[in-house]
């Protein structure tokens, strides 16, 4: 027996061979690399994924376009007891095929051309589980990320009273939080640098919905439609009722004989109210049930200054961009650049997964951006929380 040889006095025998621990970051970065993988074989992961989310990189006049073609590493020039020796890091050149594509005009067909670059060296891991840099072995230490996704949250206001709010967290692009105020409006953030420039979450709602300006002039029915259920109730039916003061009207409600207003929109329902609708010869009514969440999107609509998708984007780009003249297509084309655009804006598909697991939402988790549907399912979420429901959760 040899002096090196490991000897255990224990009675008890090992159940399974100690695992490999440093199997992990070995195969992770196998298959952040897919050396071995044919470029038509490919996953979207690691470096493919990179690629894939760079190119195309195309010209202002979208006349020139910079194809990724696939990519290939080639083998280490020293083995990795060399560059120790030689004070070099253990790395294999990586090339990357790309294709250039021009309009050229009097040409019917475009112009392009396939050319292999050299992007430079990159490091390569050892048998170790580490990396060798200018002669150093190094490993990767994992560090605290804030994981994308989305979480909920309590302050303390000055006044006393307690402030709730969610944020939802890309992994790359512009953070969305809400919160309530010590008025109970809920107010939309956007990366929490200027936490003046805040606008009402109907207000960013409106600018976010797809909807025809022939057929809707008024953005308020598709709101509403996202967060209550509008009900047709009969008025006899609503007299018998105890308390009706939960309900709130969706539409003005008028005097047709004298051309009066009885009632605003979105004003609670109350027994006198009621009896005046009798009267003017109305049998029922559309209303909403606003105990699901005691009343806060109507608050906000209430306090809403906008009424169509037009008039959103222009509040939210006179808040973002101040001092600039708000125009529709300027406007569109920063809330696409902010939240539409997978260049600059990636939930990952960890938030995703983690958007669907807190929201309780069947989204695929290709789809990488924050949508009204997410906006809607975190808002609800939030009043119940304010409201004292689903404590556990807030607490996990």
């Amino acid at each position: 027996m040899s002096v090196n040889d490991r000897q255990n006095f224990g009675k008890l025998k090992e159940v399974i061979e100690p695992p490999n621990l440093i199997l992990n970051q070995i195969d992770s970065f196998r298959d952040f690399f897919q050396k071995d993988v044919p470029h038509t074989h490919r996953k979207p992961v690691g470096l493919e994924a990179v690629f894939r989310e760079v190119f195309p990189i195309v010209s202002y006049d979208e006349r020139s376009r910079l194809e990724y073609v696939s990519y290939a590493i080639g083998e280490p020039k020293l083995s990795e007891m060399e560059c120790i020796q030689d004070k070099c890091s253990y790395s294999a050149p990586l090339q990357l095929k790309l294709r250039l594509r021009m309009e050229l005009e009097g040409q019917s067909k475009p112009f392009f051309s396939e050319e292999e670059i050299f992007m430079g060296e990159i490091p390569i891991i050892t048998d170790r589980g580490s990396f060798v840099i200018n002669g150093a072995e190094r490993v990767v230490v994992s560090q605290l990320h804030r994981s994308p996704g989305v979480s909920f949250e309590e302050t303390t206001h000055t006044s006393g009273k307690t402030l709730h709010a969610f944020r939802i967290i890309p992994d790359r692009g512009t953070w969305i939080e809400a919160q309530f105020d010590q008025h109970d409006l809920l107010y939309v953030y956007l990366d929490r640098r200027r936490r003046r420039r805040k606008f009402l979450i109907t207000t960013f709602l409106r600018a976010l919905l797809d909807w025809d300006p022939e057929k809707d002039t008024d953005s308020d029915q598709k709101l509403l439609e996202l967060f209550y259920e509008i009900e047709t109730l009969s008025l006899d039916e609503l007299l018998k009722r105890e308390n009706v003061s939960n309900y709130v009207l969706v539409e003005p409600m008028f005097d047709r004989t004298k051309g009066a207003v009885l009632a605003k929109a979105f004003e609670p329902l109350t027994k006198t109210y009621l009896r005046a609708f009798q009267k003017a010869g109305e049998t029922q009514l559309r209303a909403i049930d606003t105990s699901v969440d005691e009343g806060a999107i109507i608050r906000c609509l209430k306090k809403d200054t906008t009424k169509n998708k037009d008039e959103a984007l222009k509040e939210i780009y006179k808040k973002l961009r101040p001092g600039e003249p708000p125009d529709r297509a300027n406007a569109e084309a920063l809330i696409k650049r902010l939240f539409l655009d997978s260049k600059r804006y990636d939930l990952a598909r960890v938030g995703r997964h983690m958007l669907n697991l807190k929201l309780n939402l069947d989204l695929p988790l290709e789809l990488r951006v924050t949508t009204v549907e997410d906006l809607v399912a975190a808002a609800r979420k939030l009043t119940d929380f304010k409201r004292g429901k689903s404590n556990e959760e807030k607490a996990r």
